[in-house]
């Protein structure tokens, strides 16, 4: 499960982070990625600790860009 809800968001932000930042310093124009997430990465429930360790993980991903 860990690889199902984060592979996707890390990848995906790698393959296109580079081309949005030369897009930016030749144009000028910005990009933005959106991530969407859970309410169990704040609000963690009893027997899917694994499935909000990887929501989380997808906010601080976020954060960190």
């Amino acid at each position: 499960m860990v690889t199902c809800n984060t592979y996707g968001a890390v990848l995906l932000t790698r393959q296109v982070i580079a081309g949005m930042a030369k897009r930016n310093k030749e144009k000028e124009k910005r990009s933005l990625i959106v991530f969407t997430s859970a309410m169990t990465a704040v609000v963690p429930i009893p027997g899917i600790a694994v499935y909000s360790a990887t929501k989380i993980l997808n906010d601080f991903l976020a954060w960190g860009l």
